[in-house]
């Protein structure tokens, strides 16, 4: 039997199989094999953006100073097999058959009863099993969606829960408002475990805070903990320096942008938390702050021309990923940015910040191969109401292949957008 074949069976969105919010499913599978998950050391992450990063600096780092780590993440950016991962090793076809060939009689009594597990509903009860099988020190668990009632959230007491940052999506399911979707964040808050954050925003912070309070949960904003200051900065990385009033910190960060030192500062505080159970030297930890990477965020994968991926689906990771760039253009370099974005994010706002990038932007508006990507007209026309030099190409692999025909050795090529469009066009820039 082909897993994948069969996990395609579970929709995502908008049917019978697809989302459908609630806890009770996902205990009820897991509980016909005696809850895997209540035996694991797990660090809960969630957020609208930076999940992925943090959890990427927090496995670099653990593995530096010597640990089993485990990963569970979404979206994939190539292969079904990056959502689970121990030590390096991404779930193999053979373990990923196995264990649905374990699960699948299992789901089949189980929705009698209690209607069709949804598609993370099963991948994540997938992931339990592998974890249970590879038995790692510590698991590092992203969020899918939310976090209240995400199937992740099935978890009892974590080493500590991280939320990254806050900001408007998926608003149809999470809340209209700030407040509401921190509330659908906080969701993860366990009595007695700490959470750690970097949400700014004040009306959302306070939500946070209130759940912390209630759930007798230690909440620290790390930002009022830590004052940084950066140098050395460019779009390969940038020396951080950090202090917290009692002693001075730097390092190394493979990874640009202001945003990503704030995921840092997260990964330091958790590391810190859990001294006393995962000890980390101060020399494993530089090493693993300085050796981390994502695929898809911020990822250069070329020299010349110099191509930089970002997954930068919505107006907060857009703007820190326009911040990096703004750095490239002073240095007269012509920036070509290869765009496809979900129909469900908010366009006119990930547009408008565009203008500051000036005529070095070369602006490619094109389709990532989703079913739920964007009309490129309907981008084309919030590029033309800010005076932007667009065009459109159709499609993303023509859109690759003409960009890299015309740029010059010097340009710079950013392709964003989604990470559906970082994963399309990897696969496109594999025949260069």
């Amino acid at each position: 039997m082909n897993p994948y074949h069969y996990l395609k069976k579970f929709d995502k969105f908008g049917s019978e199989g697809g989302y459908k919010p609630g806890l009770q499913r996902i205990n009820k599978l897991l509980s016909c094999f005696n809850h895997p998950e209540k035996n694991m050391s797990i660090i809960h992450v969630a957020g609208s953006n930076g999940k992925g990063s943090t959890i990427a600096m927090l496995e670099s780092i653990y593995r530096a100073a010597g640990y089993r780590v485990g990963t569970f993440i979404s979206p994939p950016i190539e292969k079904f097999n990056e959502r689970m991962i121990v030590q390096g090793q991404k779930i193999t076809t053979e373990e990923l058959t196995n264990l649905v060939n374990k699960i699948k009689p299992v789901i089949e009594k189980i929705k009698l009863e209690w209607g069709q597990p949804t598609f993370f509903e099963v991948v994540t009860l997938l992931a339990f099993l592998f974890f249970q099988k590879h038995q790692p020190d510590i698991v590092l668990l992203e969020v899918g969606l939310g976090g209240r009632l995400d199937a992740t959230n099935v978890i009892d007491s974590p080493l500590c829960s991280i939320i990254t940052s806050i900001s408007l999506e998926h608003t149809s399911i999470l809340g209209s408002t700030l407040q509401q979707i921190a509330r659908e964040k906080a969701g993860i808050i366990k009595k007695g475990s700490p959470v750690i954050h970097a949400v700014e925003e004040i009306e959302a912070r306070r939500e946070i805070e209130k759940i912390a309070g209630a759930r007798h949960s230690r909440a620290l904003y790390v930002l009022d903990k830590y004052n940084f200051h950066t140098r050395d900065s460019s779009i390969r990385g940038q020396q951080v320096m950090v202090e917290n009033g009692v002693q001075q910190f730097s390092y190394s960060l493979s990874m640009p942008g202001k945003r990503q030192v704030e995921n840092s500062l997260l990964a330091l505080e958790a590391v810190e938390q859990l001294q006393e159970k995962f000890y980390v030297s101060k020399k494993d930890l530089t090493r693993g702050l300085g050796n981390v990477s994502w695929p898809g965020r911020m990822e250069v994968i070329r020299e010349s021309p110099l191509i930089l991926l970002d997954g930068a689906h919505n107006p907060a990771a857009f703007g820190s990923l326009i911040e990096v760039l703004a750095k490239e253009t002073k240095q007269k370099r012509e920036i070509h940015m290869i765009l496809s974005i979900l129909d469900d994010k908010n366009v006119t706002e990930m547009v408008k910040l565009l203008p500051p990038l000036g005529e070095k932007l070369n602006l490619i508006i094109t389709d990532n191969g989703n079913p739920r990507a964007e009309s490129p007209a309907i981008i084309a026309r919030c590029a033309r109401d800010y005076n932007l030099n667009y065009r459109i190409i159709s499609d993303i692999k023509t859109a690759v292949q003409k960009t890299l025909l015309t740029c010059s050795p010097d340009d710079l090529i950013c392709i964003t957008g989604s990470l559906y469009t970082v994963s399309a066009a990897r696969k496109e820039l594999k025949n260069y």
